[in-house]
């Protein structure tokens, strides 16, 4: 138990106080499938319960002990602690359920925690991928590859990119030693921060000969469309990501003054020739939802750009990685088994569901999916949505969403099952119209994720488009189609 202790210190005297430290206590755990029964890597998150206060295990940046967050490769491990009453959640991403029990820390004592976790959301045929995260390779990171590799493998990310700032990092080698190749794939990548202050991911990568400083054939000090001409110089397979685009002076869309609605900017160099829009990053809802808007306007205006989400993530506390996540439609599961090509080309052709908690399947008319086009010919389409969550993952709302416009609300009813429902949309519309489905929660994501200071972290899933040819004559024809302008 923390007590304080006052001391009074008079002007020109010296004062002094003797503080006790006593023993620690110890925490011994283990995290197992409750389906194989084998150690599986997870997330220890400590409560302080009564007037135990919530423990200090470390920097939030150290597997080992963050802030009051433990993180295990290998599922089996002990942890030292203050003497006190604690909640333990274990957990291991959003396809996993939970585990919470209460334990009492003697000091000088060793308590234990033995927990199981079960895969319970069915992800048949995808595979979930963080595309913007950071190590010590960049300045304002200091988590290890080791402890970064660890937090990705804990938090259930499956394809991680390494895009730090000025510097490629390779996570490749620490998964092999961490014998995580079952769990993990990774791709090299970069943060580049172009124009001054503009942050584009760029991967799949290789390092170049004759760059040592950056060791990519991109730099801090290219023009926009200079570096996209850079990156698409490569094999073919490069993704440019736009990162965060309303975040503020980091945001390309708004340092350019960008205009959605009427596709223009002031910026003469202003370009949209980027294969991808972090739409949503991070905990930063808010910007999410304005960066959607512009999503919608784009789409609208025939701009076929994939929607990512990704953690950003600095530190492995505060910052979690794979909230939110990419599931990439692959047609596999095994995350050892994923190509960059494979990823490039999910990205490319708009299989990607972004979330940071619900999971969404999408049917139309029984056999196209998330990125398909669908042939209509003035027929009526119907969609399936199958809808699941963990049961500690809340969901209130399904919607429908045609050229930006909500179509249909469906409520969801609450519950702990795992199948939180399956909907279905019949919609005959008059014009070529492109489809994303919205899923949306009502209670935070704690305590697996925290809540920053004053904010709420909700649940949020949104898929890419489907898009309905209405007419039939082979070809979508956007709702506004548009040239962008620029310039004064």
């Amino acid at each position: 138990m923390a007590r304080s202790v006052s001391v009074v210190v008079e002007e020109g005297k010296s004062a002094s106080v003797q503080v006790g430290l006593g023993k620690p206590g110890r925490l011994r755990f283990s995290v197992t499938d409750a389906i194989a029964g084998k150690p599986i890597p997870a997330k220890i998150t400590f409560r302080g319960l009564g007037d135990t206060a919530v423990p200090s295990l470390g920097p939030a940046y150290r597997a080992a002990g963050a802030r009051n967050v433990v993180f295990t490769g290998t599922g089996n491990g002990e942890t030292l602690i203050p003497p006190g009453f604690y909640e333990a959640a274990v957990s291991r991403g959003i396809e996993y359920t939970t585990y919470q029990e209460r334990v009492s820390v003697e000091a000088g004592e060793t308590a234990v925690l033995k927990a199981k976790l079960e895969r319970v959301v069915d992800t048949t045929g995808c595979v979930s991928a963080d595309f913007h995260l950071h190590t010590d390779h960049s300045t304002d990171s200091n988590i290890t590859l080791r402890d970064r590799v660890i937090g990705l493998a804990a938090e259930g990310v499956e394809f991680a990119v390494a895009s730090d700032h000025y510097d490629m990092a390779d996570y490749a080698g620490t998964i092999r030693e961490l014998g995580l190749q079952g769990e993990l794939n990774s791709s090299t990548g970069y943060e580049v921060t172009a124009s001054g202050t503009i942050h584009f991911n760029v991967f799949p990568l290789q390092a170049h000969a004759g760059q040592p400083e950056h060791r990519v054939r991109v730099s801090a000090g290219m023009k926009v469309r200079e570096m996209i001409d850079a990156v698409k110089s490569g094999s073919g397979d490069e993704i440019v990501q736009l990162n965060h685009p309303r975040a503020g002076n980091l945001g390309y869309f708004t340092t350019s003054q960008f205009d959605s609605a009427r596709l223009s900017s002031p910026d003469a160099g202003f370009t949209l020739d980027f294969d991808a829009i972090e739409v949503f990053n991070g905990k930063m809802l808010a910007q999410a939802e304005e960066a959607i808007n512009d999503w919608y306007n784009l789409l609208n205006a025939g701009y076929r750009i994939a929607a990512t989400g990704n953690s950003d993530s600095h530190v492995l506390v505060g910052q979690e990685s794979g909230y939110p996540r990419n599931y990439l439609l692959l047609g596999m599961d095994d995350p050892g088994a994923v190509t960059e090509s494979a990823v490039a080309a999910a990205v490319k052709a708009h299989r990607i569901l972004v979330t940071n908690g619900p999971f969404l399947t999408v049917r139309a008319d029984g056999k196209h999916t998330i990125g398909d086009d669908v042939n209509a010919a003035g027929h009526p389409v119907t969609f399936v949505v199958k809808l699941q969550s963990a049961p500690w993952i809340d969901v209130a709302q399904v919607s429908l969403i045609g050229n930006g416009e909500v179509v249909a609300n469906r409520l969801v009813y609450e519950t702990k099952r795992v199948e939180k429902g399956t909907f279905t949309f019949t919609v005959t519309p008059a014009r070529d119209t492109w489809y994303v489905v919205v899923a949306r929660g009502s209670r935070s994501l704690e305590p697996v994720v925290p809540n920053p200071p004053g904010q709420l972290v909700f649940p949020l899933a949104f898929t890419n488009p489907i898009w309905v040819d209405a007419d039939g004559d082979g070809k979508f024809t956007p709702l506004r189609p548009a040239k962008l302008k620029t310039g004064p």
